[in-house]
């Protein structure tokens, strides 16, 4: 039913990632299909097992969350009156990337040569596909003002600035060396999901909700604002930190686990002062016609 209301009522440029978001979502469920047979048969020990789970979290990562929020945001801006145009060949790119960068997942168990030379090429396209796309929708999204003039507009940089990051990340491991490390060390694997879900996907996806007046924006509503990107910050910082430190051979960063416990408090604690908000501005908390307006 999202499908094919996305499909009647969505330009051509966002309609195609939301298609093919709720397509790659469709495909990661076969890596959790799988795991009964595979665990039953092989043993949650075997690559395969692995190989599964990675699945299921790179189409549900990569595919399916970052594609709907690119959808989001082009969506948005069309239905502003901002055209975002994105060359069919662009697409192809990011589709391409998407494929190939799955590799890197399969080297842990088999660290062949070929392989890491395929995930190359894949961070190499996906670099090209989504600098293009970024390119466009930053022209388009802060044409003619500051990008800081509101809050909506910062969370929403925030969220583009996320993206990016992860797209730059991703870009190290064109070489062999590094790309072992990005999943050998927990660290940098913890602070990479959490650069997708908290800060690509929620920082823009919340911005443009405000942007529709959806969320509150008053001082109280504000707070849990600040609260969040700061908390998002900090945690990043802390945990890339101290993968950093892993790498390094310097151990853990004093006070470790209290300094995260900390700062990822921040976060539920902003989740408090947003939802105060509603109270405060007598909006009622996530319409359930929002949804059915935004994708007219």
């Amino acid at each position: 039913m999202f499908l094919k209301a996305i499909i009647k009522r969505s330009p051509s440029e966002s309609k195609v990632f939301f298609k093919w978001g709720v397509i790659w979502m469709v495909v990661s469920s076969l890596g959790i299909w799988s795991l009964g047979v595979t665990s039953s048969l092989l043993g949650k020990l075997h690559p395969l097992f692995y190989a599964s789970v990675q699945f299921f979290l790179h189409f549900q990562f990569n595919g399916w969350f970052t594609y709907t929020t690119i959808g989001l945001l082009i969506h948005y801006l069309n239905r502003s009156g901002k055209q975002v145009k994105i060359p069919g060949y662009v697409f192809v790119l990011i589709q391409l990337s998407l494929l190939l960068t799955y590799t890197l997942s399969i080297t842990w168990s088999n660290p062949l040569e070929i392989l890491f030379h395929l995930n190359a090429l894949g961070v190499i396209l996906q670099l090209i596909g989504y600098g293009l796309v970024l390119k466009d929708i930053f022209k388009v999204l802060f044409s003619g003002k500051k990008p800081w003039s509101t809050w909506s507009d910062r969370l929403i940089l925030a969220g583009l600035f996320s993206l990016l990051f992860k797209i730059l990340i991703q870009a190290l491991v064109v070489w062999p060396s590094v790309a072992v490390i990005s999943y050998t060390i927990r660290n940098y694997v913890i602070a990479f999901i959490h650069l997708i879900m908290l800060g690509s996907i929620t920082f823009s996806i919340c911005g443009i909700l405000l942007k529709e007046q959806v969320l509150p924006l008053n001082r109280t509503a504000k707070t849990g604002w600040i609260l969040l990107l700061a908390g998002f910050l900090l945690t990043e910082f802390t945990l890339f930190g101290q993968g950093t430190m892993f790498w390094m051979g310097q151990g853990f960063i004093p006070g470790y686990y209290l300094i995260l416990l900390v700062f990822t408090l921040l976060i539920p604690l902003s989740i408090i002062f947003i939802l105060r908000g509603f109270r405060t501005s007598g909006k009622k908390a996530w319409p359930l016609n929002f949804l059915n307006n935004f994708l007219v």
